[in-house]
């Protein structure tokens, strides 16, 4: 990956759920959460209404106990290795 005209080495694996629907499918998405729980830093919300999103994330952190963000357009996000 090029970072401001740097060549940068990806060590992260992004990974896409496929089959829910943040609409119907929350409490769904929820336990999908607290199966992984142990195995995640971190959870980004993302493809939703802005309010809907932050609603998620909240959740998230508080009933699964996960850092949880729902970053929106143009926003950027720090990663911690």
């Amino acid at each position: 990956m090029d970072i401001l005209g740097s060549r940068v080495r990806v060590r992260a694996q992004v990974k896409k759920v496929s089959g829910y629907s943040s609409h119907a499918d929350m409490e769904g998405l929820l336990q999908f959460a607290v199966g992984v729980a142990d195995t995640v830093k971190t959870v980004f919300v993302i493809n939703s209404e802005p309010k809907t999103g932050a609603f998620f994330a909240q959740r998230l952190r508080d009933y699964v106990g996960i850092r949880a963000e729902a970053p929106q357009e143009g926003d950027s996000v720090e990663l911690e290795f």
